[in-house]
């Protein structure tokens, strides 16, 4: 008997689902008066939740009216991907003011998320800029909950790193606090650059704004955020509502990193005069913030790094070399030219240092930032030169080689592994370039009959590579080594 009942209730949920599939009303309101519950589920779908991803409006408002689940995920689309979402967020996302009225009146968690990404109406009204949605789902009760609001996606429309950031910096709110609420959301403003919900926020939260802790987290990345868009207009507002100028966001870096970054020399210079400190507090560090001087030469901004190195007096040489460091490891070419080149002083490298710069430089295969290395930098030494052209040639930095053959590196140098000359290096490889600079090795007197420890010779190795190939391109570009060395030999 009960089996049987259990196949009875079992048709008659399937009928159910199938007619509000189907947009019967009428169907649906016979089977729900006979007694089939109005929350009969089928393969994860409820009756209301498969009314209201059709738009059957009448079914779903009954359902809706007789005790369904209105927080029952429903099948959707965003931008093409399947999402599962409560039917409150589907309403924001579609800017449906009465339809998340009367949901919330008929027992909608205001609060329900995303079952992907844990956003919440709230989370995407912010983050597309409705303030009306806004207004409407913060009158309702909505709130940011850090249980809720786990992960912030890019679904959002948020700049990936933007919502990293404001995920991390979420760890330290209270769940439910109205203002947190006001700080995420002025987070979320500043970082999308709507500033009519920022200024609504300052105008109805104002007080809250100035004496939540919050100030100190979720303001600073507000700050920052607000410093990346370069809009002068909020950073000034934020300053003026307590965010501190030096404070530190999640990461460890503050809104002069942030001007840093974005290049804004202006901004950067505003910020110091309201009190960004981009000078270090320690006596015994450089009078200049490291971590904001890696920022301008990472970052390739010259015009920042020269306002920072402006900062150091006695100690501007210890940091002309660290920063033109940073700069040949980053490859930013200019900056390190302007180093070089900006001072009428040579620069003086420890051996060490020297020979890591020039060999950087080689591996990147940037000729002016080696000639700035050769003709600025102080005790450049033969094997620095030969070191290089070594390098170079088994990079097959055909103008490299040229360059440095220029300086009076020795074209039979021999390397410390294998005792191979700068030919055998260039001899053996694959590559466009490696025919221009067998060339330039033997035009510049290249010894074509010195053996290396494996008793070969430059030809013996292009030959030995010709052996190892079976794709024709790659036999072509050896084959014309191979040419080039017979030639020479005879």
């Amino acid at each position: 008997m009960m089996a049987h009942d259990a196949v009875k209730a079992f048709y008659a949920a399937s009928e159910l689902l199938l007619a509000a599939r189907n947009g019967r009303v009428d169907a649906v309101e016979r089977l729900v008066k006979s007694g089939v519950s109005v929350n009969a589920s089928n393969a994860g779908d409820s009756a209301f939740s498969t009314a209201f991803a059709r738009r059957h409006t009448r079914v779903y408002r009954f359902l809706a009216g007789h005790g369904a689940d209105v927080d029952h995920p429903v099948r959707f689309d965003v931008e093409g991907k399947a999402q599962h979402a409560p039917a409150v967020v589907i309403a924001t996302i579609e800017q449906n003011a009465p339809l998340v009225r009367f949901l919330v009146e008929n027992g909608a968690d205001v609060n329900a998320n995303v079952t992907d990404n844990r956003a919440t109406a709230l989370s995407w009204a912010a983050w597309r800029g409705d303030l009306d949605m806004t207004k409407l789902l913060l009158s309702l009760g909505a709130r940011i909950s850090r249980s809720r609001y786990k992960e912030v996606s890019e679904e959002l429309g948020a700049h990936p790193k933007q919502a990293r950031r404001l995920q991390r910096t979420l760890l330290m709110v209270e769940d439910g606090q109205m203002e947190a609420t006001a700080w995420i959301l002025m987070a979320i403003a500043c970082g999308q650059q709507h500033k009519t919900l920022a200024g609504y926020l300052w105008k109805h939260y104002e007080d809250g704004l100035r004496s939540s802790p919050l100030v100190r987290s979720v303001g600073v990345l507000a700050l920052s955020f607000a410093v990346e868009n370069q809009d002068w207009e909020l950073i000034d507002r934020l300053l003026k509502t307590g965010v501190p100028v030096n404070g530190r966001c999640e990461d460890g870096s503050t809104a002069a990193h942030a001007a840093i970054g974005v290049g804004s020399l202006d901004l950067l210079k505003f910020l110091v005069s309201c009190g960004a400190n981009v000078v270090s507090t320690s006596p015994n560090m450089a009078p200049v913030d490291r971590s904001a001087l890696r920022h301008a030469v990472y970052h390739g901004h010259v015009d920042v790094m020269r306002y920072l190195l402006s900062f150091a007096t006695s100690s501007f040489e210890q940091l002309r070399v660290e920063a033109l460091s940073m700069a040949v490891q980053a490859g930013q070419v200019v900056i390190a030219q302007d180093l070089l080149y900006s001072s009428p002083s040579l620069i003086s490298l420890s051996t060490l240092r020297r020979m890591q710069l020039i060999d950087v430089a080689v591996t990147i295969g940037s000729v002016e930032v080696v000639a700035g290395l050769l003709d600025r930098v102080e005790g450049i030494q033969q094997r620095d030169l030969d070191a290089a052209l070594s390098k170079a040639s088994l990079m097959g930095h055909d103008s490299l080689v040229s360059l440095l053959l220029a300086y009076g590196a020795d074209v039979n140098s021999t390397n410390k592994f294998g005792m191979r000359l700068p030919l055998h290096a260039a001899a053996d490889r694959v590559g466009p370039t490696f025919q221009n600079v067998v060339d330039i090795l033997l035009r510049h007197g290249s010894d074509t009959l010195e053996c290396d420890s494996f008793g070969e010779t430059p030809l013996d190795a292009a030959r030995r590579k010709l052996s190892t190939l079976r794709d024709a391109r790659s036999r072509e570009l050896v084959q014309g080594i191979v040419d080039l060395l017979e030639q020479f030999d005879r």
